[in-house]
């Protein structure tokens, strides 16, 4: 009676403990930090069943707790399913729609490049990028652009008002009439902003904001000598 029992909880309880989901990784790890542009990323999970389409998001981490909440921004949203191949403009690359790379298996395979131009999320802070199959379940793997930026650049650092001590991951915006950049602290409280040429309203905030309250506005102009 026991090993009856016992197989048929096995039988009713597996799909719920297997079919989700899950093994999401980029280039074989759950995070990871690009030092260098262009880079060659594989995104691979297992889906709850084979031909499920996956849902992909992604965000950036504002409050870089990891985790995604409201506070996140998103800024890519596509679909991939299971067996469905890339589709490819051969006139402009540009155009192109990300496809599984497996047969319809229940697996997916995603091998793109990222390149500087297509690079959204502020240097120093992680990308999260969720996945969420037909059956509702997710996972989620995270991505961090670490690349020191080229001249020209905007440079600064960051300090408490009351005892001038350094502020780590404060955000940096740097706005020029339509375009906004943005930016990130390290430990010491020092930021590097890769920008273009022109006279952008740069500050420095909190987010969310907890404890400190948003600096004045400070007006830089960028030009090639």
């Amino acid at each position: 009676m026991k090993k009856a029992l016992f197989i048929f909880l096995v039988l009713v309880f597996l799909p719920y403990a297997i079919f989700a989901v899950s093994n999401a990784k980029v280039n074989g790890q759950k995070e990871i930090v690009i030092t260098q542009l262009p880079a060659d990323i594989v995104f691979t999970c297992d889906l709850a069943q084979a031909g499920n389409k996956l849902a992909f998001e992604y965000f950036v981490d504002m409050d870089m707790d990891g985790k995604v909440s409201q506070l996140e921004e998103i800024i890519d949203f596509f679909y991939v399913t299971d067996g469905i191949g890339w589709i490819r403009d051969s006139e402009n690359p540009d155009n192109d729609f990300a496809g599984d790379e497996t047969a319809v298996d229940g697996k997916l395979k995603i091998t793109t490049t990222i390149e500087q131009q297509e690079v959204l999320i502020p240097s120093g802070i992680f990308g999260l990028m969720k996945v969420t199959d037909e059956d509702g379940s997710s996972d989620m793997v995270k991505i961090k652009i670490q690349i020191t930026p080229q001249p020209p650049f905007i440079q600064g650092k960051v300090t408490n008002a009351v005892n001038g001590n350094p502020i780590q991951n404060a955000f940096i915006v740097a706005e020029k009439q339509d375009e906004s950049v943005f930016g990130v602290t390290d430990v010491n409280g020092d930021y590097v902003i890769a920008v273009t040429n022109g006279t952008y309203q740069v500050v420095a905030m909190e987010f969310p904001m907890q404890n400190f309250q948003m600096s004045d506005t400070a007006s830089v102009t960028v030009a090639n000598n």
